[in-house]
């Protein structure tokens, strides 16, 4: 693995920031690029991952401390590290489609499991061979690399099921970030020989090289609003765009040399948003390639790493060098018109790749996943296409509507549960087609579903 925040590393981003501040280059609006620095971490933090929680709150994870920190959206930090193996290291974290934060422990070789009010359980992987990143896939489980010795890419089941994938992934790969794709995969980066890696629900991998320039060392990497994965590369100071397909584009214009791009987040204006490790800067580049770079307000030598969307539509970074939490101001963009079905507007949904049929639990509940973008609300709702015969009468089965927020990732995963008349109905008929609506933003689709009766 090539890319390893070292002591020289650090060192040579204080000797960097000791050139001073720069101003932030673009045009920007009144209010975005504005940063808020936020204090009060157990030293040494060292944070890395951030990710908004089902709280309200960001959690992050911090390598220095062995510890879990939380960060309100007013500011105030604390950090838990009861029931954590010493020396684990916490890395990558990520929120599950329980409720619950889920985290890597890089030099444990374990997965943690965090509750909202602290309360931990620890999971070990087969190969322990250094789990970094973690992401929700649609398939309702946990996704991770493993970047260290031959590498893998394992999924962890809600209960703590471990499985690890390494068939078809290149030696040396070195798999490091991972997101959730709208096209149903998970996709990551290849540090190690500058790839992108996708692995499907089935853990078939496929690695995509051609059009990345060599040793760009690819680091983070997010879905962006236009369909496509966006991913940093540290080495070369790009920022780079795969589609679904495998087409790689690289854009370099505007990033200043050095910075080392690290990671990535979707913005609630419809942009990409990455940290700058070593130049202490929060760069945003659009869907066609144009940066922008921000630096005013963020300490010297903080050294920017993670990256994620906020409850208050901001993006929230850690600072790996000066153990703080940066906030940095983004504008919504204008509400958009309605659009067509299938297309996703500045503030709309979208069912391109939502599943067509999902199997019921043996409790009724199943998950529902589609895109929605950029960070907003909106609510979601069912009903049955037909009637549904239940003891002698005809009854529409109707689901609630609930309400949602679209994460980082611009997936959205909403939790329903069939009432016991209605389960047991559809244990009856062996399936049930439903109309499924979705509103956000002034937008609203509608696509079908049909649930299957649990196995038996």
């Amino acid at each position: 693995m090539r890319f390893m925040l070292t002591t020289s590393m650090l060192r040579r981003a204080l000797a960097l920031a000791i050139l001073g501040l720069f101003g932030a280059s673009g045009a920007a609006s009144a209010t975005t690029g504005v940063v808020t620095e936020f204090s009060g971490m157990t030293y040494p933090g060292d944070p890395r991952s951030i990710a908004r929680g089902p709280d309200g709150n960001m959690w992050f994870a911090e390598i220095g401390s062995n510890r879990i920190g939380r960060i309100t959206p007013a500011g105030a930090i604390s950090d838990f590290s009861s029931g954590t193996t010493a020396n684990n290291a916490p890395r990558g974290i990520a929120t599950g489609p329980d409720g619950n934060l889920w985290f890597t422990q890089y030099t444990g070789g374990q997965i943690g499991r965090m509750t909202p009010s602290g309360s931990l359980d620890e999971f070990p992987i087969t190969f322990a061979t250094c789990p970094t990143d973690i992401a929700a896939g649609p398939d309702g489980n946990l996704w991770f690399t493993e970047a260290c010795g031959t590498g893998a890419i394992g999924r962890i089941t809600p209960a703590g099921v471990v499985t690890e994938f390494s068939l078809g992934l290149s030696t040396g790969a070195g798999p490091n970030s991972i997101a959730a794709g709208p096209d149903g995969g998970m996709w990551f980066t290849e540090l190690g020989v500058d790839q992108i890696g996708r692995i499907s629900p089935a853990g078939i991998i496929t690695e995509f090289s051609t059009g990345m320039t060599a040793n760009s060392a690819p680091n983070g990497i997010t879905a962006g609003p236009d369909g496509n994965l966006w991913f940093t590369e540290g080495n070369v100071d790009q920022i780079g765009r795969i589609t679904t397909g495998g087409t790689i584009t690289e854009f370099s214009a505007g990033i200043t040399a050095g910075g080392l791009p690290t990671d990535m987040a979707v913005g609630r204006d419809g942009n990409l948003w990455f940290t700058e490790y070593y130049q202490d800067r929060i760069g945003r580049i659009t869907p066609t390639g144009a940066v922008t770079e921000f630096s005013a307000g963020i300490s010297s030598a903080s050294g920017p790493y993670g990256i994620a969307a906020g409850p208050d539509g901001n993006l929230w970074f850690t600072e790996v060098v000066a153990d703080q939490i940066g906030r940095i101001t983004v504008d919504a963009p204008p509400s958009a018109p309605p659009t067509a079905p299938g297309a996703v507007p500045a503030n709309g949904v979208s069912f391109a790749t939502a599943p067509k049929s999902l199997r019921v639990s043996r409790k009724g509940s199943f998950t529902y996943t589609f895109i929605a973008t950029p960070l907003a609300s909106g609510k979601i709702g069912m009903k049955s296409a037909k009637k549904v015969k239940i003891a002698s009468k005809k009854r529409f089965v109707k689901l609630a509507q609930k309400s949602f927020t679209a994460p980082v990732t611009a997936q959205v995963a909403v939790k329903f549960k069939l009432a016991k008349k209605y389960l047991k109905a559809l244990k009856h008929k062996k399936k049930l087609r439903l109309k499924v609506t979705a509103t956000l933003g002034g937008n609203s689709f509608k696509t079908t579903l049909t649930l299957k009766a649990p196995k038996q």
